[in-house]
C-alpha cells in the first residue's frame, strides 16, 4: 500500500510539474479602439490565430476610406511580458481591376518585424499576417465597402513554435 501511494504522489507531482512548466504564449489584452473587438488567447503550438474584429463602416455618401486602425497586442510568454503596436492605413484604392474603384479600400499597414519571444528553450515567432474574412484565409490588400455599409474583417496572426537545441 505504501508504494502505491508513493507512486501517486509521484504522478501527480509529475503531472502538476508538466503543467507549470508548459510553454505558452498568452495573448492577454488585444485592443484596437471602438470599432475593434480583441480576443484573447493561448498558443503552445505552431499556427494561425485570431487577434480581433474590425468592424469596418462607411458613411453614406463617403468618398473615403476607413481612419487608420491601431491594434496594440500585450501578453506573456512565461512571466515575460511583451507589446507591440501595429497601424493599419484603409483608403481608397487607386486600382481595382473593374468595376466603381472607389468601393475597394486597400489595405496596408506599418512595417513590423516577427515578434520574436522565449521561455526556456522554446521560441515563438509571432507575426501578424493582416486582415483576413476568416482563419486560415488569404490575406486581403483590397475589399469591396459601399458607401453606407459596413463589413467585419479579423485580424490573423501566425506563431510558429520551436525549441532550441540543449547546450
Amino acid at each position: 500500500m505504501v508504494k502505491l501511494k508513493s507512486l501517486v504522489v509521484a504522478l501527480a507531482l509529475a503531472v502538476s510539474g508538466v503543467t507549470a512548466h508548459a510553454k505558452t504564449l498568452d495573448i492577454t489584452s488585444v485592443d484596437g479602439g471602438p470599432a475593434f473587438t480583441g480576443q484573447t488567447s493561448s498558443v503552445s503550438s505552431t499556427g494561425s490565430l485570431l487577434l480581433g474584429k474590425l468592424l469596418l463602416q462607411r458613411p453614406a455618401g463617403s468618398q473615403s476610406g476607413a481612419p487608420s486602425a491601431s491594434v496594440t497586442v500585450s501578453g506573456l510568454v512565461g512571466a515575460k511580458a511583451f507589446s507591440f503596436t501595429q497601424v493599419f492605413d484603409f483608403a481608397r484604392a487607386t486600382t481595382c481591376g473593374s468595376g466603381n474603384c472607389s468601393n475597394f479600400l486597400s489595405i496596408s499597414a506599418s512595417p513590423l518585424a516577427p515578434i520574436v519571444l522565449t521561455q526556456g528553450r522554446t521560441i515563438f515567432t509571432l507575426v501578424v499576417d493582416g486582415f483576413v474574412e476568416a482563419v486560415g484565409h488569404p490575406v486581403l490588400s483590397n475589399v469591396f465597402l459601399r458607401p453606407g455599409k459596413s463589413r467585419s474583417l479579423f485580424l490573423q496572426a501566425s506563431v510558429l513554435v520551436e525549441t532550441s537545441p540543449a547546450p
